[in-house]
């Protein structure tokens, strides 16, 4: 009922389908109680439209900490129309038309080995074809696009065509060891399409450049990304060993570590403030100077994460120009040759984007 008075007011309802978080590489078993309520809101309901839009998170490093997010938005389509048109318009069908939306907008593998291949795969990929004109998260959306949902698998489909020569597919694969172990080697996250581009544009190995702060930007926002990182280390500290102490597996994260992590930053928030509203007494200030600092405190956090991530850029690009001639060459050939073997079709057209 809940759900049918939302969308006679026009509101857009989020449903997780997989009923809870699942720790799989890839889209789980969608529960059949979101197609029943839709269908049940369009038959009670003569004037009430339905759409669904699928909506894809995807990782590029799912077990590693301050890995990229991807958010693809699909194309919505309309359940009106869907039921309609359909011989069957039953739960279990609509469900997996949606299994199928959703598969559309996110990276599946069968198993990890295979997801962390396939992501290394799409970030080279979409390192190599970077331009100036697109962002490059966007580039990674069309590269796992055009390499399918099984992209992880894709060497060794190549591998079992008889239309293709052993030789080029072993050249392939040889390339792609080649800047998967250059990123790894220069610190970076070899799943990661940024750490991969820094690297190819650092060895001068890369279509667009990347971008690179600037020293100024790093020695200025020193000190308020120190003051940021102290003011949240506990914080997350505290939130991580909740973390290891309340979830007995991955799935569990979110409901018993995560939720909960977000009340006790909140709180430690609230004791902060007040810590500075009495320091200010203590000086003979007023204590209300404490309101905008306190709203100051997550900034610095977000001045933190950004600072950190800078200077891991910077150290990665230090690394890779202390590299021989001869391992920059490497790298040249390699980003050469996959940037012919694997071209991003620039025609094609997105039906999603990416944040």
């Amino acid at each position: 009922q809940a759900l049918a008075d939302a969308f006679a007011l026009g509101d857009v309802v989020g449903v997780f389908p997989e009923g809870g978080v699942i720790d799989s590489p890839h889209v789980g078993t969608l529960r059949a109680g979101v197609a029943k309520m839709a269908l049940e809101c369009i038959d009670n309901g003569q004037k009430t439209v339905v759409n669904t839009v699928s909506f894809g998170v995807q990782y590029e490093s799912p077990h590693q900490l301050r890995s990229d997010v991807i958010v693809e938005v699909g194309t919505p389509f309309s359940l009106n129309d869907w039921r309609r048109a359909h011989v069957d318009p039953s739960a279990r069908h609509l469900a997996a038309r949606m299994r199928e939306d959703l598969m559309a907008v996110t990276r599946n593998s069968p198993t990890w080995p295979e997801a962390e291949h396939r992501d290394r795969l799409i970030a080279v990929v979409a390192a190599v074809n970077a331009s100036d004109h697109e962002p490059l998260l966007t580039t990674a959306v069309r590269a796992r696009a055009q390499i399918g949902e099984h992209g992880a698998n894709a060497e060794s489909k190549v591998a079992e065509s008889k239309a293709v020569e052993s030789k080029a597919v072993e050249s392939k694969d040889k390339d792609l060891d080649t800047l998967v172990q250059a990123v790894t080697r220069a610190g970076g996250i070899a799943t990661s399409a940024r750490d991969t581009a820094r690297t190819l544009d650092a060895a001068g190995a890369a279509n667009g450049q990347a971008h690179w702060p600037s020293m100024i930007w790093l020695i200025g926002a020193a000190v308020p990304a120190l003051i940021g990182a102290v003011l949240h280390a506990p914080l997350f500290l505290l939130v991580m060993f909740a973390a290891r102490r309340l979830a007995a597996d991955r799935s569990e994260l979110m409901a018993k570590a995560i939720v909960p992590g977000l009340h006790l930053i909140f709180l430690g928030y609230v004791i902060l403030s007040g810590l500075l509203a009495l320091s200010f007494r203590a000086v003979g200030m007023s204590a209300w100077w404490a309101v905008p600092l306190t709203y100051l405190l997550p900034r610095f956090g977000d001045l933190s994460v950004a600072w950190l991530d800078a200077l891991r850029a910077m150290r990665l690009r230090a690394r890779v120009r202390g590299w021989p001639a001869s391992e920059v060459a490497a790298v040249h050939r390699a980003a050469d040759h996959l940037r012919s073997t694997w071209p991003l079709d620039s025609s094609s057209h997105l039906s999603s984007f990416s944040l």
